[in-house]
């Protein structure tokens, strides 16, 4: 499968995110992961013959969608809930022709990524640790994902997908009382908001990751189990 089916099927998820439709979203997603697997395999292969190998590749801008909001039934509370979570779905220009392995590896952490903010909303919406727990999992795989390639990309390349990724992480470990994992996620995040890679963001992730984070540091003090 092409790399541009690839990011047609992310797309396609991206839809069905924004209608609502778990179920459809989550198995697209997979879909075209397992597909980039295989993709991303056969180019590690070739990496090395690549003339660019060693430099660090210059790669599209990452675009990201507003996701709405869906109600969360009466009674069902999760946690702390005491700020939101980064509710972006993320993609790359489906005309984008790059099939490097810095590519299509960044593109296997947004497919990632975009899985666990669907996981995430699930766990919101029906109070489900497990999914929350899920979320989770995917979300530090996209982080990984990402590490194979941190000396071959750009940061601003992957800049919002690392916000994304680290401030969801956080959510999540905020409501779960895992305060040391949260500590430490709101360490990398002040550090990346004071970094020149912020000019890169468009204005309205920069108000929300930096307001969000500013609000979170003066919480956190605060944070402690429910009696």
């Amino acid at each position: 499968m092409a790399p541009k089916t690839i990011i047609q099927l992310n797309e396609d998820a991206i839809f069905f995110l924004k209608d609502g439709d778990h179920q459809r979203t989550t198995s697209t997603l997979l879909t075209a992961f397992t597909f980039l697997d295989s993709v991303t395999t056969m180019s590690a292969q070739h990496a090395q013959l690549d003339p660019a190998f060693g430099f660090k590749r210059k790669l599209p801008p990452i675009a990201s969608f507003e996701i709405p909001e869906t109600p969360v039934p009466h009674g069902y509370h999760v946690g702390n809930d005491l700020f939101t979570y980064y509710n972006r779905a993320l993609s790359v220009p489906a005309c984008m022709g790059d099939m490097s392995y810095e590519s299509n590896t960044r593109l296997s952490a947004i497919i990632q990524y975009n899985l666990g903010l669907a996981y995430h909303r699930a766990g919101i919406q029906e109070n489900s640790t497990a999914q929350l727990s899920k979320a989770l999992q995917l979300y530090e795989g996209a982080y990984f994902t990402i590490e194979r390639v941190k000396d071959r990309v750009h940061m601003e390349d992957v800049f919002v997908l690392l916000l994304g990724i680290f401030f969801n992480m956080t959510h999540i470990h905020c409501n779960s009382f895992n305060l040391t994992e949260c500590n430490h996620c709101m360490d990398w995040m002040k550090i990346a908001l004071a970094s020149r890679e912020c000019v890169t963001l468009r204005e309205d992730d920069y108000l929300f990751f930096s307001t969000n984070i500013s609000l979170l540091s003066i919480q956190m003090p605060h944070l402690a189990p429910a009696a």
